[in-house]
């Protein structure tokens, strides 16, 4: 066979392959992983956390603090993750970091960080510096929460609604469970029938608190306002307490209670837990043991936190550094760093005297404590009156409100 360009050898044939490697368009919107229990996607920035509400039945685990000011507190501020349309399902893990300034300004129902959670699971989620405002089922970590568990998350900041507020959720309802939580700041209902409480709104439906705790202070209109739970309607309690101020502006005091405000037809069970009568200015509840704040203080009365597991779940604040005396979680932690530098000035407002407290912002600080008392070289200053989390650097308060000469001032990285 003849070959007319000369060629004599056999016939070469080169095939090119090209291979096309393609990025999927969720893997594009997350730090890694695939969504999955054993490969989560990671958040890393706000960006990836508003993600989360295009892939609602995925997995999810934050790596790192997370601060939502700027552009994200714009508006009406954060757009709540999941709605009564499009549920929250999956698991969020917040492997103990922070989401820092959430704010919330919203006339709208089912509003904190997630909107509506069904058969969701949510844990180690801490917010810090939080302003959370709604109408209806109003929380910090989630509006409602349904067959769902949330766990070693907490709360510190003002949540405000209309009614069915909590620090933590809303409403909490269908055997879902909320362990290991904590709460401080303000939790505030505003419509005549509340039903707000430092942990929930609602505890509804077996729903179960368990080695949780508020020290909110709560604030409702009328009525089902109290200081962990507002209403509980066949909920469980199991190893809690509150010892916030509760009050309310017009309402029934059979409905306003130190621990929790109704106990709808006494179908709830409770179990080992307690409110602090002085610190809550309320002497009743509709459910719970009262306990003054002696009682309620390390060394704790014998009758007070009876079977808590001391070992592995709470800790006893023995030295009153960290909580007021109060029990707090282990998976807490209270960092010391520098004491700022404080002034105290009296000062003339409309013919009342004020205490007005100042002092400079502290490096790495995120919260600031003021304790008050009688005696400047005390051991114990007791629990603060106070609690300040961000940049605020000044607080006041009438001369006489408390009729005590001495103030302090702490500044720590507070929370888990």
């Amino acid at each position: 066979m003849s070959n007319k360009s000369g060629w004599q050898g056999p016939l070469r044939i080169t095939v090119i392959f090209a291979i096309m490697v393609t990025i999927s368009p969720a893997a594009a919107q997350f730090g890694g992983g695939d969504g999955t229990p054993d490969n989560p996607y990671l958040i890393r920035t706000p960006e990836h956390l508003n993600n989360v509400r295009d892939y609602l039945d995925a997995n999810f685990l934050q790596t790192t603090d997370i601060s939502l000011s700027g552009e994200w507190s714009e508006g009406n501020g954060w757009n709540p993750i999941g709605d009564v349309d499009n549920r929250f399902r999956g698991n969020y893990n917040g492997s103990g970091n922070r989401i820092i300034s959430l704010r919330i300004d919203s006339e709208g129902n089912h509003i904190g960080l997630f909107g509506y959670v069904m058969n969701g699971r949510i844990e180690k989620v801490n917010l810090i510096d939080v302003d959370v405002q709604g109408s209806e089922f109003v929380g910090g970590i989630a509006g409602i929460v349904a067959e769902s568990v949330i766990e070693e998350c907490s709360v510190i900041g003002n949540v405000t609604g209309g009614l069915q507020v909590g620090g933590i959720t809303g409403f909490s309802s269908s055997e879902s469970s909320l362990s290991k939580c904590f709460v401080d700041g303000s939790v505030i209902g505003l419509e005549e029938l509340s039903f707000v409480g430092g942990v929930t709104g609602v505890n509804f439906d077996e729903s179960l608190i368990i080695n949780s705790y508020s020290h909110a202070n709560v604030r409702g209109n009328s009525q089902m306002i109290g200081g962990l739970i507002g209403w509980n309607f066949m909920g469980i309690v199991i190893n809690s307490y509150s010892m916030g101020v509760v009050s309310a502006t017009a309402f029934d005091p059979t409905q306003v209670g130190g621990l929790v405000g109704d106990d709808a037809v006494g179908a709830g069970t409770f179990t080992n837990s307690y409110w602090d009568m002085e610190a809550s200015g309320r002497n009743l509840s509709a459910a719970g043991y009262g306990r003054n704040t002696e009682q309620m203080t390390y060394r704790y009365a014998d009758n007070t936190y009876q079977d808590w597991d001391f070992a592995d779940i709470w800790v006893a604040d023995d030295e009153y550094r960290y909580n007021g005396g109060y029990p707090y979680l282990s998976f807490q932690e209270f960092i010391e760093i520098d004491k700022p530098d404080i002034v105290i000035t009296i000062e003339e407002q409309e013919g009342v005297s004020y205490v007005v407290i100042t002092w400079d912002q502290v490096d790495n600080a995120n919260s600031y404590r003021i304790f008050a008392s009688y005696d400047p070289y005390t051991a114990n200053w007791g629990d603060p009156i106070e609690t300040i989390a961000g940049d605020e650097t000044t607080y006041s308060e009438p001369l006489e409100a408390r009729g005590k000469k001495f103030y302090r001032v702490t500044s720590s990285i507070l929370g888990p």
